[in-house]
């Protein structure tokens, strides 16, 4: 998937996020992920710590501690950016 193309189509959340750990890594996010509400913990409590090991489970734990830094106690909608999925495979 190759976000970065069509990059003027995502949202401004997934252009941050894109920003951060890079295009492939929230092209996979957002296909495991997408259509959903996700709260990004602080990793401080038990369900903190899971939400933190699900994203390291899809991202990787690198790119799993760049989100709960930059977002953490932030709930993101992470958006299944069907618009650009649909241009790139047209």
């Amino acid at each position: 998937m190759e976000l970065e193309q069509v990059k003027s189509l995502l949202p401004e959340t997934v252009i941050r996020i894109a920003e951060l750990i890079g295009f492939p890594a929230t092209g996979g996010l957002l296909k495991v992920r997408g259509g959903t509400t996700f709260p990004i913990g602080k990793g401080l409590r038990s369900l903190g710590a899971s939400r933190a090991k699900l994203l390291a489970e899809t991202i990787g734990e690198e790119n799993a501690r760049l989100l709960v830094k930059n977002f953490g106690g932030e709930v993101l909608y992470l958006p299944r950016c069907d618009r650009a999925l649909r241009e790139l495979r047209n």
